[in-house]
């Protein structure tokens, strides 16, 4: 978990956003790497569902005050060099999402004001999008 890294406008450096970055990496399902991989789908599923729940708790407990003003930055994790399926961890991140966390009454997301997922890869975006349309994620009621 890395607190306030410092984001700066290209056209006026006085401009600057902060944010906190956790990093993380999933399954490389193409050939065991640093330890070895599920050895069914399943399995897998839940890894990474642990994992996912993890971070997500690490985000809240370090959210700054009530969550106002805050953004989720989510991206597909995994996809790309370690070969996860982009559609399974979407599906994951909505259940993750949708969880009932640290004690929480409600979905996790509504810890966080804004969420938004991003790649370099439209499609990557857009299948993201299918699971998990803007309209689902509008936390901007009783946040």
């Amino acid at each position: 978990y890395v607190r306030d890294i410092c984001f700066f406008d290209a056209n006026d450096e006085q401009k600057h956003r902060k944010a906190d970055m956790l990093v993380s990496a999933c399954y490389c399902v193409g050939y065991d790497q640093l330890y070895d991989n599920p050895k069914t789908d399943e399995e897998l599923k839940q890894n990474t569902l642990s994992k996912f729940r993890a971070f997500m708790a690490a985000a809240v407990a370090n959210t700054i005050g009530d969550g106002k003003n805050t953004y989720l930055l989510l991206g597909p994790i995994g996809t790309g060099a370690f070969g996860n399926e982009v559609d399974n961890i979407a599906k994951v991140f909505h259940e993750v999402l949708n969880m009932e966390i640290m004690n929480s009454k409600r979905p996790i997301r509504k810890a966080f004001e804004n969420i938004w997922f991003v790649s370099t890869e439209k499609w990557k975006n857009d299948k993201f999008n299918e699971r998990m349309p803007e309209d689902k994620l509008d936390n901007t009621e009783d946040n």
